[in-house]
């Protein structure tokens, strides 16, 4: 896995705010769907939902009604074309999934809104609104300190994803030979931490961005030892 890196978040969303020396990004009480793409660039089903997903850069409900993230699986990497993206622990984040019983298979594409498959993004519908009072979560960046809190249930993890967008990549191989990808809101690392109190003070380090021209972060809040998203937030950032 990669290694997270210093963040300085873009003020580019209505959520979004910025104080003299730090930054601020919240979701407010009411629910923010995680949605979540399952892919690889060495499937030849995947092209539909990157071009999907990759819409939703210039969605006006990005961030404050949804949280995009992109897990490239590994299990495809076989066919003959390693996607450069792909991580063993995003394929099992999908299998595990399937292991607690939020979802029956396990293949690509797929896309997940809070844990439960979503196939209306194949006829384009809209994503839709949760009118769920569950809790704020926000986060504060200073420097390389990022601090999250979230004032819903207690005993929570959070996850906190950094991810690319722009990224072009020319498939040599496999079954989407001759096919250039354009890949958005890639998971580049993903982490867990635990809290008893609801609150985090988390140090991030350099990543590579892997010539990403932009880049953004997601944080999700789900009960302990458990995967369904309760909350979420996010916003562009930059170096």
């Amino acid at each position: 896995m990669r290694l997270l890196f210093v963040l300085v978040l873009m003020a580019v969303s209505p959520i979004l705010s910025a104080q003299e020396g730090s930054r601020n990004f919240s979701s407010g009480n009411q629910a923010v769907l995680l949605v979540e793409l399952y892919t690889s660039q060495g499937c030849s089903s995947t092209p539909p939902a990157v071009s999907w997903i990759n819409t939703l850069e210039n969605d006006a409900r990005l961030w404050k009604d949804f949280v995009p993230v992109a897990f490239h699986v590994d299990y495809w990497d076989k066919l003959g074309w390693v996607d450069p993206f792909s991580e063993n622990a995003f394929s099992q984040r999908q299998r595990d999934y399937k292991r607690f019983g939020y979802t029956k298979t396990v293949g690509t594409p797929a896309v997940l809104l809070n844990g439960s498959y979503w196939n209306q993004w194949r006829y384009n519908q809209e994503i839709p609104n949760i009118e769920q009072g569950v809790g704020n979560l926000s986060g504060t960046l200073e420097g390389k300190n990022l601090t999250v809190n979230y004032d819903g249930i207690e005993m929570t993890d959070l996850y906190v994803a950094i991810m690319g967008s722009g990224a072009v990549t020319d498939v040599k191989r496999g079954e989407n030979r001759g096919r250039v990808f354009t890949d958005n809101f890639v998971v580049l690392e993903l982490k867990r931490y635990s809290s008893n109190d609801s609150s985090w003070k988390i140090n991030l380090d350099d990543v590579d961005t892997l010539n990403h021209n932009k880049l953004s972060i997601a944080l999700w809040v789900t009960k302990k030892n458990d995967l369904k998203p309760i909350q979420a937030t996010g916003s562009w950032i930059s170096f």
